[in-house]
């Protein structure tokens, strides 16, 4: 089964996202999930089989060939904070992982706060964005996962196709993978990150290294030392000071 009609069983399966928009081709799923948000109430999901302008963090350009891999944008109603944004990320970032983890043979790891690496290389990466509605923010987060091989990817790219065991099909992970983002996402509105805290740090890939921090303020090397209950990145950097990242661009 393509990608397509995966998406789209796996929708009437769903949970929360039977409201599915399906592009076949759009600039990108973010952008028309925050323009469908005034007409739906609930929960729902954008998909496109290629997006000619996708966007990640810090307005990185997603490379979305035609048909190779699942690009969509989620739009959750949870009534939080803005300040629970980050915890949302790490929440999604395991849903993406165990799902992944169950189609390979490899390692996973997760490089804080939101990209997956398979032996070293992307294959995952989403964008969450907070839009502020009437009584509430709505979260649209917006998910790019490299599903089959394509030679346009770049060297530090890859796809789940490339370390796939023989279980893998396109059905099964896209079900899979909504799945767990409900159920994650669940966990979320009744839990603190704290509660999965430790299978996080599982995962990571930084705790540990050194790396070079990038923010909208500055640019910096220092260690990665934990990650704390609320999901806040600790580091020491090379004065010895120790800093708080809620957010950053990070680079080994």
């Amino acid at each position: 089964m393509n990608i397509k009609n995966s998406v789209k069983v796996a929708s009437a399966n769903s949970k929360y996202f039977k409201s599915l928009i399906f592009k076949e081709s759009v600039s990108s799923t973010q952008t028309i999930a925050e323009e469908e948000l005034k007409n739906y109430n609930d929960e729902f999901l954008v998909v496109a089989l290629t997006q000619t302008d996708g966007v990640g963090r810090f307005k990185r350009n997603w490379d979305s060939p035609n048909d190779k891999g699942f690009y969509g944008s989620f739009v959750f109603r949870p009534n939080v904070s803005r300040e629970k944004l980050i915890e949302f990320n790490l929440f999604i970032a395991l849903a993406i992982t165990k799902t992944i983890e169950s189609f390979i043979d490899y390692n996973i790891k997760i490089k804080w706060p939101n990209d997956i690496y398979i032996e070293g290389k992307k294959v995952c990466g989403f964008l969450t964005e907070m839009v502020k509605e009437k009584n509430q923010f709505s979260i649209i987060c917006g998910i790019g996962i490299n599903l089959f091989h394509e030679k346009s990817l770049v060297d530090k790219k890859e796809s789940i196709e490339r370390f796939a065991n023989k279980t893998f099909n396109v059905e099964d992970f896209i079900n899979l993978l909504i799945h767990n983002i409900e159920t994650y996402y669940e966990l979320f509105l009744s839990q603190d990150f704290k509660s999965i805290r430790n299978e996080y740090i599982n995962y990571s890939v930084v705790l540990g290294n050194r790396i070079k921090i990038t923010t909208p303020e500055e640019q910096f090397y220092a260690k990665a030392i934990d990650i704390d209950d609320n999901g806040i990145l600790v580091v020491i950097n090379d004065d010895g000071h120790i800093k708080r990242l809620i957010s950053a661009d990070i680079e080994e």
